[in-house]
């Protein structure tokens, strides 16, 4: 058997062993959903987060585990309901540079320590959708409207939104829910949201079509 089959042989193997895998873990949400386990919602997920350690340009972020309830909106996304750290968006005032968002979609290897943010989703959406991911799957950032109040340990926080207002703000929504703007070196609320790739099992299976 020459090597070119023998690649393609093992490709179909790998792809097989990830079929069954997600098929046992359906029948496993299926079961799941039978006794009333939560957090098996397609509208409501629950993840536990670590975010890691970080410094970017004198903008430190600190190691810290953080339970997260997404929900999903009408867009597509999922949104954090409540807020999960505070951060600046700079260091400085006059900069329009956001290393917020940097932090929140930097690769894992960037890290001292810890898998990326949208790497972690991306495992955990992986098993739930039932479908191979990879972290650049997964689109995460600050939301881009207001999503009414939320809470930070139990209390109501103003958090960031993802738009730039002028050269020395950021929109953000204020503690009564209400739109606003910061300087970039206030220390806001952080309540991301995040939207799967829409694609799966069909483009696998194309694949395999394609090879055969």
């Amino acid at each position: 058997m020459d090597e070119e089959l023998k690649e393609w042989c093992k490709g179909i193997e790998e792809r097989i062993a990830s079929l069954e895998s997600c098929s046992k873990y359906a029948q496993q949400v299926f079961e799941d959903n039978k006794l009333g386990i939560t957090g098996l919602s397609q509208d409501v997920i629950e993840i536990d987060l670590l975010l890691p350690e970080d410094d970017i340009d004198g903008l430190h972020f600190s190691d810290q585990k953080v339970h997260a309830i997404f929900e999903m909106k009408e867009d597509g996304w999922y949104y954090s309901r409540d807020i999960l750290f505070l951060s600046a968006r700079h260091t400085e005032n006059r900069n329009k540079r956001d290393f917020l968002a940097e932090y929140l979609i930097k690769a894992p290897s960037g890290y001292r320590n810890g898998v990326s943010i949208t790497g972690q989703i991306s495992s955990f959406m992986q098993k739930k959708l039932c479908r191979p991911l990879v972290s650049f799957d997964i689109t995460i950032s600050l939301p881009k409207e207001n999503q009414g109040i939320k809470k930070y340990n139990g209390v109501d926080c103003p958090y960031w939104l993802e738009d730039t207002l002028s050269d020395t703000g950021f929109c953000d929504v204020g503690y009564c829910g209400k739109d606003g703007y910061s300087h970039a070196s206030y220390v806001g609320g952080v309540a991301p949201a995040f939207r799967v790739a829409q694609y799966g099992g069909a483009e696998v299976l194309n694949s395999l079509r394609e090879k055969a």
